[in-house]
């Protein structure tokens, strides 16, 4: 291949998951494109599937979804920087055990947020 040349992906855009580097300073921004709010990949043990997160704007919240797995524990946490050596992980509420249903939980939109769900 061509150096320069389109690269396969597995998402649409420009951008991808790490769009966190336009924030504030571009237009996508300026026009409501990205918000305040981020999320980090998952971590998954063993015999566990990799939950993906859908984030999504309602109000002054958002809403955190992903599937789960029976069997499995997942923990959501946040952080409000992903700098090396700063921040770190806290837990946002309580564990919870994985029915092979969909889990929601909604949290209130406050400055810059990065989530990731911890599988236990």
């Amino acid at each position: 291949m061509l150096a320069g040349a389109p690269t396969p992906v597995n998402y649409r855009g420009a951008f991808g998951t790490n769009d966190f580097w336009a924030h504030k300073w571009t237009a996508i921004y300026k026009l409501g494109f990205l918000y305040d709010t981020w999320f980090a990949p998952a971590v998954v043990p063993p015999g566990c599937s990799q939950p993906t997160l859908t984030i999504v704007r309602n109000g002054g919240n958002v809403d955190i979804s992903y599937q789960s797995q029976t069997g499995c524990d997942y923990q959501l946490q946040s952080t409000d920087t992903l700098s090396t050596g700063t921040g770190s992980w806290g837990n946002e509420g309580s564990s919870v055990s994985g029915t092979g249903s969909t889990i929601t939980m909604t949290r209130p939109v406050s400055g810059i947020r990065f989530y990731r769900v911890v599988t236990q």
